[in-house]
């Protein structure tokens, strides 16, 4: 039987049956003299570190009545504990390292100890030497092969140290305020920082397994690449329903979670995968804006006009032709043989690429404000002009494009413009997403609206979902089949700061401002996950998903042009016969008061996430997320919403989010 051993906090020790991940039960616990910070097991043993409680040894041999074996105290307040030829190490807060004898585990003895400067939080055991987090007095590495336990090197990381993983010859230290520092101990007498990510400062747990890392922090769960254990690379993530967590653990695929609530959280890790650049061409414009059609780009590039790009090869892309225009390119828009150019104080210019080698301009439409970014449905323009809202321009006399329309959108900011079933989605600051009708060109008239937490720099739509690059809030997904009364349904952290999004199929391509370009799997729209990095540094100002390949328009100091990378994606060949449905769902009783079950069965496992919304669709509370295995699962609702309060009577729906499709209930409640 697979077992978890969960240093639960004020519950003590906690056994938890993982023969099924998808399906944890408690087996059994014990209540400790203190609360449990950390624990170690070995054979039918496990020892924890219990805080002013000290080091307790405990029997696990019937996993449903674990008992307490002996324990000592004295250690502080005891933070952890490692295992290492037949002895206990053990750190506690504000006195230091100790080496505890456990081979009468009635009766365990100190053997040695050791007076750190700092708050010791946290340590690792390696070969010969120990590696302590010591807070505020850095990291101490600590030669146990000596006569007496003796600090060899004090490293000052710049802030509190607090947790540490390693991997071949790396540690990885989580500093306060600094980020995730990568260590090479290789010489432990000279260990020095070779990597650091700075916005992981806020990680509370690190466990290695493999090639990869997985950390914890306050509602979140990462996963990062350790192909290269120097550079360890972001690659996933998953929210967690709560800003505490006690513990982390991971084993044979799964990470194991305990919160500030002693909830047990189980994730399925898979793999991450690192996007290989394909190809790339420097134009040295300033990059701005790209779009793409068949094997042709066109790039918005900067003051050098608009660029006609070869992507025939596309590891050796070919200029064909540019010409400049009369202000700097920023967005660029296809209508046929037709670009569209979006260039500020000069308003539109309207460019023919029949032939690529020679571009022409043959229409010019001055605007007000200053054109920022364009895109092009049917035969009109719709602009985004800073200070001056949507400006929509009926181009279909390509030699005399006309302003017809136009929406002053008070003082907002509008960063980017997309167009779908008759209406315009704006990215904007300080509102969010902005919903406009523009079914009537003439009269453009906001329809609904969404204040998004961070600054939406960008947004893209595809079918009844938008997807917002929020800058430091990262991607959010949000439900738009009713455009008066959008709401989020999913968000994934970025790295940095998300910037721009463009969307392929089940994937996302988010350009983050600083760290480069990153995938985002977004099947099932409620649950999008980081799942790829592509190999690119930073200053990307536009992405585009064209039918083969994903355009970077990229403004670094040292490059400014193009960067072309793979779809993640491939075409899908029709089902010749109709397709099986993925799940069933089912609730009983029904009509219900006060409660109902609802029951779902899977074909395989999957990905999936169960919500309640009302009858307009509107989000009233979620049940349950994450992955699930095959067959039957079971989960109550009560009748509240998300906030605990009793909903009305009334139509419900439970909404089954999975991959491939979505697999709808109608719940009646009768108060």
């Amino acid at each position: 039987m697979d077992k978890a051993f969960v240093a639960a906090g004020s519950s003590g020790l906690l056994i938890v049956d993982i023969g099924s991940p998808e399906e944890p039960s408690l087996l059994g616990g014990v209540d400790l003299s203190g609360p449990a910070q950390g624990v170690a097991v070995s054979g039918l043993r496990a020892y924890v570190a219990a805080g002013y409680g000290g080091l307790q040894v405990i029997g696990i041999w019937d996993p449903s009545a674990p008992v307490v074996e002996g324990g000592i105290v004295g250690l502080g307040s005891a933070k952890a504990v490692r295992l290492w030829g037949g002895l206990a190490y053990v750190v506690g807060s504000y006195s230091g390292l100790y080496e505890i004898d456990v081979s009468s585990p009635s009766a365990p003895s100190i053997v040695r100890e050791l007076m750190t400067p700092g708050d010791a939080r946290d340590l690792l055991i390696d070969n010969y030497f120990a590696f302590v987090a010591d807070g505020y007095g850095g990291l101490q590495i600590i030669d146990r092969a000596a006569p007496d336990l003796a600090i060899i090197e004090t490293m000052d990381l710049g802030g509190a140290v607090k947790t540490l993983g390693s991997a071949s010859h790396y540690l990885y230290a989580v500093v306060e305020g600094v980020g995730l520092q990568v260590i090479d101990i290789g010489n432990p007498y000279s260990p020095h920082v070779v990597y650091n990510i700075s916005w992981l400062d806020g990680l509370t747990s690190i466990r290695v397994v493999d090639d990869t890392l997985c950390a914890s922090e306050p509602g979140r769960l990462r996963i990062l690449d350790l192909t290269n254990p120097a550079q360890p690379i972001p690659v996933a993530s998953s929210d967690i329903n709560t800003d505490y967590l006690v513990s982390l653990a991971i084993s044979n695929g799964f990470a194991y979670i305990v919160d500030g609530s002693h909830t047990f959280h189980v994730f399925a890790l898979g793999d991450g995968r690192e996007v290989s650049e394909l190809g790339s061409i420097d134009t040295g414009g300033g990059a701005q804006g790209v779009c793409s059609a068949g094997n042709m780009a066109y790039l918005a590039n900067g003051h050098l006009g608009l660029a006609v790009l070869d992507l025939t090869d596309p590891m050796q892309p070919i200029l064909r032709g540019e010409i400049l225009t009369q202000d700097w390119a920023y967005s660029v828009a296809l209508s046929g043989n037709f670009a569209c150019v979006a260039e500020g104080a000069e308003g539109i210019q309207v460019v023919d690429v029949s032939d690529p080698n020679n571009p022409e301009i043959v229409g010019t439409a001055a605007l007000p404000g200053s054109a920022k970014d364009i895109v092009v449905f049917d035969d009109l323009a719709y602009v985004a002009a800073l200070g001056d809202g949507l400006l929509i321009v009926d181009i279909s006399e390509p030699a005399t494009p006309a302003l017809v329309g136009s929406l002053v959108v008070g003082g907002e900011s509008i960063r980017r413009v997309v167009v779908a079933d008759g209406r315009a989605f704006l990215a904007t600051y300080p509102t969010g997403l902005l919903i406009v009708d523009v079914s009537s060109p003439s009269q453009p008239t906001e329809q609904g609206a969404l204040a998004t937490p961070g600054r939406a720099y960008d947004v893209e739509v595809r079918g009844s979902y938008a997807y917002v690059a929020d800058y430091e809030q990262g991607l959010h997904v949000i439900d738009v089949s009713n455009p008066n009364s959008p709401w989020i349904v999913g968000s994934a952290a970025m790295p940095s700061v998300a910037y721009r999004v463009a969307v392929s199929g089940p994937t996302a391509y988010v350009a983050d401002l600083f760290t480069g370009l990153y995938v985002v799997d977004v099947s099932v729209p409620s649950l999008p996950r980081l799942v790829g990095q592509g190999g690119i540094s930073a200053d990307i100002e536009g992405v585009d998903a064209g039918d083969d390949h994903v355009l970077l328009a990229q403004r670094a100091g040292s490059f400014q042009g193009l960067r072309v990378f793979p779809l993640q994606c491939g075409d899908q060949t029709a089902a010749t016969s109709p397709p099986v449905a993925p799940a069933t769902l089912s609730a009983q009783p029904n009509p219900f008061n006060p409660s109902t079950r609802l029951r779902f069965v899977l074909d395989a496992p999957s990905r999936a996430r169960l919500r309640v919304v009302d009858a307009t669709g509107r989000f009233v509370a979620e049940l349950a997320a994450g992955d699930f295995g095959a067959g039957e699962h079971s989960i109550d609702w009560d009748g509240r919403d998300a906030a605990g309060h009793p909903v009305a009577s009334g139509v419900y729906l439970a909404r089954l989010e999975l991959p491939d499709a979505d697999v709808t209930e109608k719940l009646v409640l009768i108060r």
